[in-house]
């Protein structure tokens, strides 16, 4: 069993794999319910959409969008309607804990991180040859992306049912 000493050295950075400590909640409780998730980053969404069956262990909840029947134009002009959103905890690979809120949207079919979201939320967003980020501005917290198949992607955990309350918005 790892101890919260040994959770407070992931979180420095040595070690293990971070991801493994995600396997333990706030109280040092084993939860193992979490998964991975790849987030495209995406410079053109106005919002960060979701398949239908994306965090099935969240309930779908009601968002403004959805309130007024707000449509969506996916890249080829097809329109898709907002059905409301999920928000949960997220753990990026370096350990940084945060929120997401994800539009859920007919035909969206993997989950788009939008840049926007994320600089509003109080980010910035690198891209660049060398190495490309999400940068918390208030912390100065990195969140590395990688680049997969020409788009960069955001490896993330996230829990299949709600574990945390109150960790700051990341996207």
């Amino acid at each position: 069993m790892k101890t919260k000493s040994s959770r407070d050295k992931k979180k420095a950075g040595g070690g293990e794999n971070l991801f493994e400590l995600l396997n333990f909640n706030a109280a040092g409780k084993w939860t193992g319910e979490w998964e991975e998730v790849e987030i495209t980053v995406d410079s053109g969404a106005a919002e960060s959409v979701a398949p239908e069956n994306f965090a099935k262990g969240f309930k779908l909840m009601e968002s403004e969008g959805s309130k007024v029947g707000q449509i969506y134009t996916t890249a080829d002009g097809t329109e898709i309607p907002n059905l409301g959103e999920k928000k949960m905890e997220m753990w990026t690979k370096e350990g940084n804990p945060g929120e997401v809120t994800f539009q859920i949207a007919k035909g969206v079919v993997k989950p788009l991180g939008s840049v926007k979201k994320m600089c509003q939320a109080g980010n910035q967003v690198v891209f660049d040859d060398s190495g490309s980020y999400v940068i918390n501005k208030a912390t100065g917290k990195r969140t590395w992306l990688e680049e997969k198949n020409g788009i960069y992607i955001m490896k993330v955990q996230i829990p299949k049912a709600p574990v945390f309350a109150g960790l700051g918005t990341l996207i």
